[in-house]
């Protein structure tokens, strides 16, 4: 309607002028009665045809109880008077869809015409077609109103979509029908479509709006109305404004940030010789089917742009070293919640270990107080030293390694074991039973006498 505003006010701008209408044939054996109710008067008439003097156009009566005096001028505009926008609006579309569209070119279709632009210029009052010249009632070309009724709703007739928004994921391809099967009378200079669909693909993350516009174009000129002082105003028909749909999409980016961390100190540097990397977990959606697999590296994994809606993350295999973390977690991707940031937690494979330390012989072994020991990693880093109670005990819980025991202290006269490895690979306690055992003492009595006999001997030799 802006353009055709504009284009409108152009013509009379520049070419302002009076325009004469006259009342031309008549329509045989088509005859209409108009009933005024506030006068209680009817007028009677055969049909007749309204034509623009010079061109010969048809013109339609606007105004019904007005008489019409073909002597007086006529001014063209776009915003005739008492017709509100809606009137304007609903006439200029039973104009353009009634006599001469397509194939309503009988006269018939004239007459029709003009009936029911009369019905919504002036709804108060009474119109209808008779048998005769002011004769009887009669319901005639129903159908045809109809038929001119039902283009009108099919042009006024909008896609599905209009005025709706959509909200994706970028990378997810957005499919649209329209269920009112009108947008192929549309087009658009933005999407192609196919069938009765809008296909968007490849969409980056932002808000985009898409605009369709139907174009009548059946007569190459806009509607006209004119108006007289002194005789009731006209119209000519012509071609409606263009007819506008759109809708809205907003592409945004979702993304599941994972942190990996030990569950005793909070840290994601793993303990002993365990890995926090290599956990694999599987994504489920909520019908139990596998959305995706993937693996912990550094400490952290990042899941981008997955669909709205509802998940559930479960570890299927632990880093190195960790036992399986078997909670169930639930994560929800909305539009108002499209970043979710989840703390993962492992629990460090852990042995409790008991060393008992006795010394003695075999056959009397006692329990060996304050015996140190020092631990080594794989690194031959010391992680710690430990000392045996009253009870001969140490007690300690290691975790996932393996780990080098050095012996440092004894009681006198006693030796000290050799070094030995524990290896934590699971959970099962384990007890290490250590004894010193005593230093054998040289038997010197012996010894002297060998060394005696030795020494005659060594005399003999020489003497001989």
């Amino acid at each position: 309607m802006f353009f055709f505003s504009i284009f409108l006010s152009n013509i009379f701008i520049t070419t302002v002028h009076a325009e004469s209408f006259y009342e031309a044939e008549y329509i045989s054996d088509i005859y209409m009665n108009k009933h005024q109710v506030s006068t209680n008067t009817t007028l009677y008439q055969q049909a007749r045809v309204f034509r623009e003097s010079g061109t010969n156009k048809m013109a339609f009566c606007l105004e019904p109880f007005r008489f019409f005096d073909e002597s007086k001028p006529y001014s063209p505009t776009i915003t005739p008077r008492n017709l509100t926008p809606e009137q304007i609006d609903r006439i200029s579309k039973i104009a353009h869809f009634g006599h001469g569209y397509k194939d309503h070119i009988t006269m018939k279709w004239y007459a029709i015409t003009q009936m029911m632009i009369w019905q919504a210029a002036d709804p108060i009052n009474d119109y209808y077609f008779t048998d005769v010249l002011n004769g009887n009632r009669i319901n005639l070309y129903q159908n045809e109103i109809q038929e001119v009724n039902n283009l009108i709703r099919e042009y006024e007739t909008l896609p599905s979509f209009n005025n709706t928004s959509y909200t994706i994921v970028e990378g997810n391809k957005l499919i649209i029908e329209d269920h009112n099967n009108v947008i192929s009378s549309f087009k658009s200079n933005d999407i192609n479509l196919i069938d009765n669909r809008i296909i968007l693909d490849n969409l980056r993350s932002g808000e985009y709006t898409y605009t369709f516009t139907k174009q009548d174009n059946f007569y190459n000129h806009p509607t006209i109305f004119y108006q007289s002082n002194e005789s009731q105003n006209l119209m000519e028909t012509g071609d409606l404004s263009d007819l506008q749909a759109s809708f809205k999409v907003k592409v945004m980016n979702t993304k599941i940030e994972l942190s990996k961390i030990d569950k005793d100190t909070q840290s994601t540097i793993p303990t002993g010789e365990a890995s926090l990397d290599r956990a694999i977990y599987k994504l489920y959606d909520t019908n139990d089917n596998l959305i995706n697999t993937f693996t912990i590296k550094d400490n952290q994994a990042v899941l981008n742009n997955l669909n709205f809606g509802k998940y559930y993350l479960i570890e299927d295999t632990p880093g190195v070293g960790y036992t399986l973390d078997t909670n169930k977690y639930e994560i929800n991707l909305t539009e108002d919640n499209p970043v979710i940031q989840l703390v993962l937690e492992n629990k460090v494979i852990e042995k409790e270990i008991t060393i008992e330390k006795k010394y003695g012989d075999n056959n009397n072994l006692m329990n060996e107080q304050d015996i140190s020991f020092n631990i080594f990693n794989n690194k031959n880093e010391l992680i710690d030293t430990v000392i045996t109670n009253e009870h001969g005990i140490i007690e300690l819980k290691l975790p996932y390694g393996k780990y080098k025991v050095i012996q440092l202290n004894s009681k006198e006269g006693y030796s000290k074991v050799e070094p030995f490895t524990i290896e934590v690979n699971n959970t099962t306690p384990e007890k290490i039973e250590l004894k010193d055992l005593r230093i054998p003492v040289p038997n010197t009595h012996t010894s002297n006498k060998l060394s005696l006999l030795q020494l005659i001997f060594q005399i003999i030799i020489i003497l001989l």
